[in-house]
């Protein structure tokens, strides 16, 4: 990863300081109890986004080869799931500005 890479949501990789908040959503998630919507808030640069890129990362390649590793919070840089949003062309995410 590039240094400049470090503090884009979209590529970085790795998780920090958000783990428990990701934890906590992927339990609910695997309740199928999710809501229809979910609303992040709190101090900006808190790595909101980012946790809400990795929890897409988990949901979408779950059940491919290049799942979301949990222990080490960390999106496996080769799936096709993180390309696709790197680039700007998974179908399922819009980005807003």
């Amino acid at each position: 990863m590039y240094k400049e890479d470090f503090f884009n949501p979209l590529k970085n990789s790795q998780l920090f300081f958000l783990e428990n908040k990701l934890s906590e959503l992927i339990n609910v998630f695997e309740k199928n109890s999710l809501p229809n919507s979910i609303l992040f808030s709190g101090k900006k640069g808190i790595g909101k986004f980012t946790m809400a890129i990795h929890f897409i990362n988990y949901i979408f390649s779950k059940n491919t080869n290049n799942t979301y590793d949990l222990k080490k919070n960390s999106i496996n840089q080769n799936s096709l799931i993180f390309k696709q949003i790197n680039e700007n062309i998974f179908q399922n995410l819009i980005i807003l500005n």
